[in-house]
């Protein structure tokens, strides 16, 4: 690598960095902690949520203790209780 120039070296780590900040991880809905899982109904079925966001959300949330309402798309799974 030492045929790159600095310019083109910094362009590359930039890229990494971004690309390994914006990848995908699954956090259970809200706070670190904490969860968005409903009551059980009567048939003892309960919903939780699972957010799909960037891995720097995630780190920001662990930070900040903190819920940061940004995410590439919401998983709902209903579970039995029982």
């Amino acid at each position: 690598m030492s045929h790159l120039t600095k310019t083109t070296r910094r362009i590359i780590v930039t890229v990494v960095l971004v690309i390994i900040a914006l990848r995908p991880q699954r956090q259970p809905c809200g706070a670190p902690g904490y969860s968005c899982a409903t009551a059980p109904d009567e048939k003892g079925i309960y919903t939780t949520f699972d957010d799909i966001q960037p891995s720097i959300v995630s780190a920001l949330e662990y930070m900040l203790d903190t819920d940061i309402a940004v995410y590439y798309w919401r998983e709902v799974q209903e579970r039995n209780a029982n």
